[in-house]
């Protein structure tokens, strides 16, 4: 009966080290960015409807500057039931370029863990997201390109 037990034990042991270093110690990971181009006059153009950028959820965009470097950046609503967005870079001063990813209801830093409270972002310091200016008319969120550029050394 004891060696029953004892072989339980370690097959238990190994399954739990298994499912940690499988599963449970991977980081999150990112969402699928969706490609934008800039339009005639050097903008982007977010279609608020149509992307379904109120629904809540992180919504991962990604722009290639002249240089060939892919500028990651996204859209989520702060406050889920009331319009509130914020429109900022998949990256930070801190960590780079590595991205954010939702984990529930938060958005955590990919490289540090960090747990973002969903009004905050659009804040500027720390491990939040670097902001970017943008305006919304016509149904559409819409950045300029002088705007993605500014911040387009942050990314690799």
């Amino acid at each position: 009966r004891a060696v029953w037990q004892g072989a339980f034990a370690v097959v238990f042991a190994l399954a739990t080290a298994l499912f940690w270093d499988l599963v449970a110690s991977q980081p999150p990971a990112l969402s699928e960015a969706t490609p934008v181009t800039l339009a005639a006059d050097d903008v982007v153009h977010l279609p608020i409807e149509d992307l379904r950028l109120k629904d809540g959820d992180l919504h991962r965009f990604a722009w290639v500057s002249g240089e060939g470097k892919v500028v990651r950046f996204f859209v989520i609503d702060r406050f889920p039931g009331e319009w509130s967005p914020a429109v900022v870079f998949d990256a930070c001063l801190l960590c780079g370029d590595t991205g954010y990813a939702m984990q529930g209801d938060q958005v955590v830093c990919v490289a540090c863990g960090v747990r973002l409270f969903r009004p905050n972002v659009g804040k500027s310091g720390g491990c939040n997201p670097v902001p970017i200016a943008y305006i919304i008319h016509d149904g559409n969120i819409k950045i300029k390109l002088t705007d993605l550029e500014a911040e387009a050394h942050r990314f690799k």
